[in-house]
């Protein structure tokens, strides 16, 4: 920051207080303004500090940037600073990746549909594993359950990869999918969403957070209640239809492609 000289740092998230606050008295000194993203108005660890810490950052900031209402509507209350909200967009990064040579997934059965479920997936992880494991062992006909990611289980008729994924390798797997089950118990939101929307995978999500702003029910996704039972999973994914996921892939792909440019004129107007 000292020798660039930078009109704008963008401090993303509240992870590592000392360094963030260091970052802070820096910008200050040099005439820099900071824009902090708040991805979640919780904290996550030990180590990431005090709910006063986050408030007096979130307050120092001179622009406070949040990817969902939910967590906007958080920080007003908590520090009566109004964030501007950009939503998340398409991973770029991830979908820049150099994929593998060969499928990592065997190729699906004719007539077969394969649905999927990633991310960190240990027990504590709140991502509602335990719910697609169940729809996994009802074996629902013309579906193949696949799970990817570190603690990824094993269940008798479902493909497992276990362990971090590199960007390539997660982007072939996921895209060869026609949907992500995603029956989160909390999120603030989800990177996986926009990942599956702009691969043309149809995300089904819990009412959870702010999950049910980035998917249009019936167009981008499909939004469960946060109560559903597995037979309710099992009943949407019964009556699923080609057809229709198609359609909602053309048009998740193109939706996608517009959320992207919105998001970055949207950026530049507060990093400017």
């Amino acid at each position: 920051i000292k020798d660039f000289e930078p009109r704008t740092v963008v401090v993303q998230n509240y992870l590592i207080p000392a360094v963030e606050e260091l970052v802070y008295r820096t910008a200050r000194s040099s005439g820099t303004r900071i824009v902090m993203v708040v991805h979640d108005h919780r904290h996550h660890t030990l180590l990431s500090g005090t709910h006063l810490g986050l408030k007096n950052q979130i307050r120092s900031a001179d622009a406070v940037v949040c990817h969902s209402r939910f967590v906007a509507r958080e920080v007003l209350r908590s520090t009566g600073r109004k964030p501007t909200i950009i939503p998340l967009p398409p991973p770029l990064g991830v979908l820049a990746a150099r994929q593998p040579y060969g499928s990592v997934l065997p190729e699906l059965e004719p007539g077969k549909l394969r649905a999927v479920h990633l991310g960190v997936l240990s027990r504590r992880s709140g991502k509602g594993t335990d719910v697609v494991v169940e729809i996994a062992k009802r074996k629902p006909v013309g579906l193949e359950m696949v799970f990817l990611g570190s603690g990824a289980p094993i269940v008798e008729g479902a493909i497992t990869i276990d362990g971090f994924l590199d960007a390539g390798v997660l982007t072939q797997a996921v895209s060869s999918a026609s949907l992500a089950l995603l029956p989160y118990r909390f999120a603030s939101q989800s990177g996986v969403i926009p990942l599956c929307q702009a691969l043309g995978v149809v995300p089904v999500v819990t009412n959870v957070g702010g999950l049910s702003e980035q998917v249009d029910h019936g167009r981008t996704g499909f939004i469960m209640s946060e109560n559903s039972t597995t037979d309710d999973w099992l009943s949407l994914l019964r009556n699923l239809n080609v057809k229709t996921l198609d359609e909602m892939t053309t048009y998740m792909m193109e939706d996608s492609d517009r959320r992207l440019a919105e998001f970055g004129e949207q950026s530049l107007l507060v990093v400017n």
